[in-house]
């Protein structure tokens, strides 16, 4: 399996794009015609995915848009976790934003044993990425 980033933008752009336009874009840029599993998969569990997809991009902005509502923006924190999963969504880029998202808001909350939690997910995530 190929599993490469084809542009800096990936995570926010590429691999969260529906599949007739991520494939699009490798066609045109690339010349390329993409047979991963996702674009390869059955359409029902592929909907799935890009469903939880479309959906982390919602999440993540919410997330931004309420830090001033530390309560409400850790609500959103649990919730992209779930997405994650859902849209399998494993970048480690990803995990360790949102883990540290979740460890400065906890912090805010005032729930110490939470904040670790958070920072550990963040510190594992960029011994993943980075070695």
């Amino acid at each position: 399996m190929l599993c490469t980033f084809y542009n800096a933008k990936a995570v926010q752009g590429d691999i969260l794009s529906k599949r007739a336009d991520r494939r699009a874009e490798l066609k045109r840029r690339y010349d390329f015609d993409c047979y991963c599993d996702l674009c390869e998969m059955n359409d029902e569990e592929r909907l799935k995915i890009e469903k939880a997809r479309e959906d982390y991009k919602v999440c993540d902005e919410a997330i931004q848009s309420n830090i001033t509502n530390p309560k409400l923006a850790m609500k959103y924190v649990h919730d992209i976790f779930d997405i994650m999963k859902r849209g399998e969504i494993a970048f480690p880029s990803s995990i360790d934003r949102h883990a540290y998202d979740g460890f400065q808001v906890a912090l805010v909350l005032g729930n110490k044993d939470l904040a670790m939690q958070y920072i550990k997910i963040c510190c594992e995530s960029k011994v993943l990425a980075y070695g």
